[in-house]
């Protein structure tokens, strides 16, 4: 786990994004209504949080993981409640989500069943 993290500290961040990215992260939001009864989201492996913002926008509690102390950090100034590591579900109640999101995070996944 260690050398994966390290691997993590070096990986790019992405701190702006188009304005097509958003209309599609507000769209994303849009398609999850139907499924909102708690109102909550968690996106696996959120990066800078930009997927995040959007749910906040449209009035969702945010949450997120990720595994570098930047994005934590990001996240965390920008008031999103994250933890830092791999999806561990003893973190969270049982159906505590309406919307678990993995956005480009699946190739990243060393135990995918486990993580699933």
């Amino acid at each position: 786990m260690k050398h994966f993290i390290a691997h993590y500290k070096t990986y790019p961040r992405q701190d702006e994004i188009s304005v097509i990215t958003l209309k599609r992260f507000d769209e994303n939001m849009e398609g999850f209504a139907p499924y909102r009864k708690l109102n909550r989201i968690l996106d696996v492996g959120c990066g800078n949080g930009h997927l995040l913002q959007a749910a906040i926008r449209q009035n969702w509690e945010a949450h997120g993981t990720e595994f570098t102390d930047e994005a934590v950090s990001i996240c965390s100034s920008n008031g999103i409640p994250i933890k830092k590591g791999i999806l561990d579900v003893s973190n969270y109640p049982a159906k505590s989500f309406d919307v678990i999101c993995f956005v480009e995070v699946i190739e990243h996944i060393q135990h995918t069943r486990e993580e699933l």
